[in-house]
């Protein structure tokens, strides 16, 4: 190692711009409105995505599916909600 100076300000350069850029991109997803609509959209896009050619079938059974999951995200939203009451009651 010829210059082991500048070796370490690479690595720590380096180090240091991952640790912001993650830190930055956290920030950013505790500021996205996740909403099970939303959510539902995008597993209705990701089945449809991964089953082709298309048909009237596959598209129904995507979007029974999407549903129970909009459905399901509902409730655990509901149940967090009432987790949260309870903790800040007492």
């Amino acid at each position: 190692m010829k210059h082991p100076i500048l070796y370490r300000v690479v690595f720590y350069s380096c180090f240091t711009t991952l640790c912001v850029a993650v830190l930055t991109l956290l920030t950013l997803m505790n500021d996205a409105p996740f909403k099970s609509s939303d959510m539902r959209l995008a597993y209705f896009h990701g089945c449809n995505f991964g089953s082709r050619p298309l048909t009237n079938e596959s598209v129904h059974e995507c979007s029974r599916t999407a549903d129970m999951f909009k459905e399901t995200l509902d409730d655990l939203d509901k149940q967090m909600e009432k987790l949260n009451e309870l903790k800040h009651n007492e």
